[in-house]
């Protein structure tokens, strides 16, 4: 009983933190989501019980108007979706992960053109803000015309 008492104290501590980071990160991912015209989620899974191996980060996402709100999964969602999916979440990481740089490798592979498009724009736009850390992208091919700055090399 004591135990259990300490560790329900010590989650106090930090429980409120990590869901002020996951609040931060859900914010910036619904907000790419939304100017995709999709629906985006991040979630904190399990809190809600004592078993920490249940605890964990839930990225739910709707693509269509006539889907419903769903965990991503190789099972429902196409290749492209997750790899949209997982560069929206990683760019959102970055709300909250302060680091000197960043590499991305081949984030636009399994993408329709239309997509790759909109999500290499983001990256540009995020590596190009003043006070970000650098970027690194290796790509085997570049997307033409994108509005690249002074800052990019």
């Amino acid at each position: 009983q004591r135990v259990h008492e300490e560790v329900e104290a010590l989650k106090t501590q930090w429980l409120p933190s990590l869901q002020c980071h996951i609040s931060r990160i859900h914010n910036a991912f619904s907000a790419f989501f939304e100017d995709f015209g999709a629906v985006g989620c991040v979630k904190l899974d399990g809190v809600e019980t004592d078993d920490y191996e249940k605890f964990g980060v839930k990225l739910m996402v709707k693509f269509r108007d006539e889907e419903e709100l769903s965990d991503l999964s190789s099972h429902r969602h196409s290749g492209g979706e997750r790899a949209v999916t997982t560069m929206l979440f990683l760019m959102s990481l970055q709300e909250v992960t302060p680091v000197p740089f960043r590499v991305v490798d081949e984030i636009n592979q399994g993408m329709d053109v239309e997509n790759e498009r909109r999500v290499m724009s983001y990256v540009m736009q995020s590596a190009s803000r003043p006070g970000t850390p650098q970027y690194f992208l290796f790509s085997p091919k570049l997307v033409a015309n994108l509005d690249y700055t002074p800052e990019m090399s």
